[in-house]
């Protein structure tokens, strides 16, 4: 019973694969410059479910785990290998768009070829009593070097919520917090099959399954991002459709301090007057649209703010909703939560989040306490 259900785990896994893989080869890709880095991830991802998917097919039909286990194990790691370079390259990909894609590959290319040297090696010339402590060693390297590499995908990430974060006002994080999870979920289901290697097939058959479900959530969260790219391309694209060309007005090293003190105080009182006119209520704004306004720019805006409030864009027109929203709730005990944050520029979800962030409470609580006080 055990060896049926650990074959059609197995086939169902090379199957889902497949069809994982053969997808992005299949449809039409998205057309655009804004599209091309996810276009060159979608392929990407494609080439590891297919080669994963080869893997588990050839595993299933000849079934050498029960007669060499060494070789399973070998081409365990080689498979996890790869693939774990592979995928943290198409988040990359995604978030990066100075990330050099030919660089990467060539990389990948030479990183996968020492390291299939190094299992072959174990493999074919040590001596057995050392083979399992070799392939251990290599499956620590491994482990090591999938750990480097989600943290070098973390610091992408950051940079990424940054600029979103210093561009709209609303939380764009939804967006891509399935990224981070994806890749952290990778590593622990590559270590864990590294781990698993000499288990029984009880083990492998639920690490098998748990693969289905991780790789269908990644391959349906790549096909949602391809929707969102419109949202996002201002800030994770940023760099590729709009570089920012230098303001004369905007370095220190360009103009006269005297000159640069000026036009801060230009900018200061246009967003004073901004602030007064309640400009942050306006439902979805970017920074960019708040500089053209004032006949500035995103990024010398950007730095007023962060310098002068110590805090990004989102974080304070957040900040400036929230204490309106006071006054709203005070100013009528009738009036509904979810008016005022139609009146503040949110959702009735993202306001109740957000004022429960700033002041431990939600709303509704917040003003039954006030008129309590009163």
């Amino acid at each position: 019973m055990e060896q049926i259900i650990y074959e059609n785990v197995l086939f169902a896994s090379f199957v889902a694969m497949y069809i994982f893989g053969i997808f992005p080869f299949l449809t039409l890709s998205p057309k655009g410059e804004e599209y091309r880095n996810y276009n060159i991830a979608r392929k990407a991802f494609g080439v590891a479910m297919l080669m994963w998917a080869s893997y588990v097919a050839v595993g299933w039909f000849l079934n050498y785990r029960e007669t060499n286990l060494l070789l399973a194990s070998t081409l365990n790691i080689s498979c996890y290998y790869l693939g774990g370079l592979l995928l943290e390259f198409v988040f990359s990909t995604l978030l990066n768009t100075r990330y050099s894609v030919h660089k990467r590959i060539k990389t990948i290319s030479i990183e996968t070829a020492v390291f299939n040297m190094a299992l072959a090696t174990n493999y074919l010339f040590m001596p057995a009593s050392w083979q399992k402590i070799g392939i251990m060693t290599i499956a620590a390297v491994f482990v090591i070097r999938m750990c480097f590499l989600t943290a070098s995908f973390a610091k992408s990430y950051r940079a990424a919520i940054k600029k979103a974060d210093n561009y709209y006002s609303d939380n764009m994080n939804g967006l891509i917090q399935w990224m981070p999870k994806s890749i952290y979920l990778v590593v622990f289901l590559g270590f864990s099959g590294s781990l698993l290697s000499f288990s029984s097939i009880n083990a492998i058959s639920a690490y098998m399954f748990s693969g289905i479900i991780l790789f269908a959530y990644i391959f349906i969260s790549l096909q949602n991002y391809m929707i969102n790219i419109t949202h996002l391309r201002d800030v994770i694209l940023i760099e590729t459709l709009a570089p920012i060309e230098k303001d004369t007005n905007e370095l220190e090293t360009e103009t006269s301090i005297k000159e640069e003190k000026k036009n801060y105080l230009i900018i200061e009182s246009q967003f004073n007057e901004w602030v007064a006119n309640k400009g942050f209520t306006k439902q979805g704004i970017t920074i960019e649209a708040v500089a053209l306004g004032f006949g500035s720019n995103r990024t010398y805006l950007s730095l007023y703010i962060n310098a002068t409030y110590q805090t990004s864009f989102r974080e304070w027109v957040a900040l400036k909703r929230i204490e309106y929203s006071k006054e709203l709730l005070c100013s009528d005990k009738e009036l509904k939560v979810s008016t005022i944050a139609e009146m503040i520029g949110c959702s009735s979800s993202s306001f109740n989040s957000s004022f429960i962030k700033f002041n431990k409470q939600t709303p509704s609580q917040w003003r039954c306490q006030n008129h309590s006080d009163n």
